[in-house]
């Protein structure tokens, strides 16, 4: 069960959105529904990707020994702790690593005897890109677009799916099987 711990702010301009939408500077009555469209395309992005535009700190759970265990939001930049919950103490950083190597990152067990088969663990990650790729940030873009400029649920005419080019960009993102 993935829970989200801490989260900054999403990481765009609202006035280089607001110059996406080719709005003027001016025109300030529309900030409210920008803020809110740009918003709703970066947790759209995040939650379709599986990825995190924000830096993030996660936890996330599992039990017995990690075998391996593989993340489900990323990028992963840490892990700051394993925790055995059942019997409340942290997992020596030793017995355990952060393996890079491979599509996804996971988490790899160095020592079977620090890992209880019937306990419960709960990782501490940090996920989140520093600098967003531009691909990423025109994706969020265009969907932001897309939603501010299609606000009623209702509309005249008919309502399509998300442009290819979001998909196929979406999908060289987040967790993939190897």
């Amino acid at each position: 069960m993935l829970q989200t711990v801490t989260e900054s702010a999403i990481p765009f301009s609202l006035d280089e959105f607001r110059d996406h939408c080719s709005i003027s500077p001016d025109e300030r009555e529309h900030d409210p529904a920008l803020r809110r469209a740009l918003y709703a395309a970066a947790v759209f992005v995040e939650s379709k990707a599986g990825i995190r535009l924000r830096g993030s700190t996660l936890y996330d759970y599992f039990r017995g020994r990690p075998g391996p265990f593989r993340f489900l939001s990323g990028p992963v930049n840490s892990v700051s702790v394993v925790r055995d919950m059942t019997a409340g103490a942290d997992v020596d950083a030793a017995a355990w690593e952060l393996d890079l190597v491979g599509q996804w990152p996971s988490l790899r067990c160095l020592d079977d005897s620090a890992f209880d088969p019937a306990n419960t663990y709960r990782i501490t990650w940090a996920a989140g890109y520093p600098t967003i790729p531009h691909d990423l940030h025109a994706v969020v873009f265009l969907v932001g677009a897309l939603y501010f400029e299609n606000r009623e649920a209702a509309t005249p005419i008919a309502m399509h799916a998300l442009p290819l080019s979001v998909s196929s960009i979406l999908q060289g993102y987040g967790p993939r099987e190897t």
